[in-house]
């Protein structure tokens, strides 16, 4: 009876040669996944996909490089350049569902490739994992924005145990039975899950989402950092019933907030900006603080920054005196105390600047520090109804700038730490200013 069933997940009910095709049609067939297609005028985007070997191991296919971590949780793809996928591979790859098309063979480098969903339908412990190979530096800090995009569950079946639980069941059952080494034991294993993971593969997405948050525990102040978007299905959707289709947007069109989705693009817009300073714009006071002045700038380029300076012009009011304007919020955070506020407004011009100059740079002319632990932030209001409350920070806000200044310095003379007074000398050293400045923008981008 197991032989029919593993038939049909190796060679798959549908041909594989359309979906190639298809692939091949949005990723351009010379394209690699890494290296030798960067845009030049574009951000540096890190993707990654999962995808499944035929031993049940989990390898993430991606487009950068990084340091493995001391313990690795799956297996990082980096070949050499003769063995490196093409970006239609990679799509083909994570997306070999076994029972709907045949596994993927990768003639280069000579494995073959199941469906990356068979161990991560939600890949977010991946992508954490992932976040923190490539910024080993920001792995202490809060993300600007987690999204999770679910796609749908059905309720009905709430009530089913852990995949890994029934799996190990199935497995043991069939395998009771038969003579299988380890190898193939592993592969019925795969198998199992598939047939399995195709039933309540929406309800493991959420359990894994909510497991890994209930890990991270984010304070109240943080928890809006962290969005999932789901819907439920009022019965089972096929993957490959076209005529579901309209009925998964109609739950999308009566479950999704739009408030809700608001918030997310203003927090994702918001993400964008972030604040960078040169070495010498950061004095100590007398009094124990410090003022600070710099540049909020967008890691937007192109089209993309063009669509942004749309955007912001359609939220602005007429260019008149009393008429709303998108603005950054600076403040001080100091619980139980009456809170220092400045407010930068995005002149018209900034939107005309950034549609048609292709650029976004604006002067922060003083930040007022009051002491050596005090949390400076920065937030984006894009709408005259919202309060200080509902506003979303700024990229890596908040943070102590005057921890910024201490790293600069940390980096430039490696691991000593340099004494306060003469951190305050070197401060106005421009020439040593012009060796150490580049580490905040290279920070500040990557958060």
């Amino acid at each position: 009876m197991l032989q029919p069933v593993i038939s049909t997940i190796n060679h798959g009910t549908y041909l594989t040669g359309p979906l190639e095709k298809a692939f091949k049609e949005v990723f351009p067939p010379d394209y690699v996944l890494f290296g030798g297609n960067k845009n030049s005028e574009g951000v540096s985007v890190k993707a990654a996909v999962t995808t499944t070997t035929r031993q049940s191991r989990v390898v993430v296919l991606s487009n950068y490089n990084r340091k493995s971590p001391k313990i690795p949780l799956n297996h990082f793809h980096r070949p050499g350049p003769e063995k490196e996928m093409m970006l239609w591979e990679a799509a083909r790859a994570t997306s070999a569902a076994p029972s709907y098309f045949r596994p993927f063979a990768h003639t280069a480098s000579e494995q073959v490739y199941l469906d990356g969903g068979i161990y991560h339908n939600s890949p977010i412990l991946v992508a954490d994992v992932e976040s923190k190979a490539i910024w080993p530096s920001s792995r202490d800090r809060q993300p600007d924005i987690i999204l999770s995009v679910g796609t749908g569950i059905d309720p009905r079946k709430e009530t089913a145990v852990d995949t890994s639980v029934a799996v190990e069941a199935l497995v043991s059952s069939v395998g009771s039975d038969l003579p299988i080494d380890r190898d193939r034991r592993s592969y019925l294993e795969v198998l199992m899950r598939l047939g399995y993971d195709h039933l309540i593969n929406g309800l493991d997405s959420e359990r894994a989402w909510n497991e890994w948050l209930q890990i991270k525990a984010p304070d109240p102040r943080n928890e809006r950092r962290y969005r999932r978007l789901n819907v439920r299905f009022k019965g089972p959707v096929r993957m490959d019933k076209f005529d579901d289709i309209k009925k998964c947007r109609d739950a999308v069109t009566e479950q999704i907030d739009d408030t809700e989705i608001l918030k997310i693009a203003d927090q994702l817009i918001s993400s964008c900006f972030y604040f960078h300073f040169e070495q010498e714009e950061i004095r100590e006071l007398r009094n124990g603080g410090y003022d600070c002045t710099g540049r909020i700038s967008c890691r937007l380029f192109g089209d993309s920054l063009q669509k942004l300076g749309a955007h912001l012009e359609k939220l602005s009011g007429p260019p008149k005196p009393g008429h709303f304007r998108p603005s950054f919020v600076i403040r001080e955070i100091r619980p139980n105390r009456k809170r220092t506020r400045k407010l930068l407004e995005i002149k018209p011009d900034w939107p005309k600047t950034m549609r048609g100059e292709k650029k976004f740079a604006m002067d922060v002319p003083l930040v007022l520090i009051s002491s050596e632990r005090a949390e400076t932030e920065i937030l984006l209001k894009l709408r005259p109804d919202q309060e200080d409350k509902d506003l979303f920070p700024i990229s890596g806000f908040p943070r102590r700038l005057q921890d910024d200044h201490k790293v600069i310095l940390q980096e430039r003379w490696g691991s000593q730490l340099i004494p306060h007074k003469l951190a305050t000398k070197l401060n106005r050293s421009t020439t040593l200013s012009r060796v150490l400045t580049g580490g905040i923008r290279e920070r500040d981008d990557s958060n």
